[in-house]
């Protein structure tokens, strides 16, 4: 699930969200392990690119959940680990 995006200026996007999410069998939610990713997208959609997050416990959900373009081609990306 991706929780934010980023226009870029080629038409592409930085999506920041959680990835590794499953089912929970006892309930209507899903679990609490989790990855969370940014990965960029072209102007069609299409995955070129993924950046390095740290990640929490894995025993508890990593997630991002904001992300910012800023000046010098660099990405700022928030969350909780």
């Amino acid at each position: 699930m991706f929780w934010d995006l980023e226009p870029l200026t080629d038409g592409g996007s930085d999506c920041c969200g959680v990835i590794g999410y499953a089912q929970n069998p006892g309930g209507l939610s899903v679990s609490d392990i989790r990855s969370a990713t940014a990965v960029i997208l072209d102007p069609q959609g299409k995955m070129t690119g993924t950046i390095e997050l740290p990640q929490g416990p894995s025993e508890r959900g990593s997630e991002t959940m904001f992300t910012k373009l800023l000046p010098g081609k660099q990405v700022f990306v928030c969350g909780s680990a």
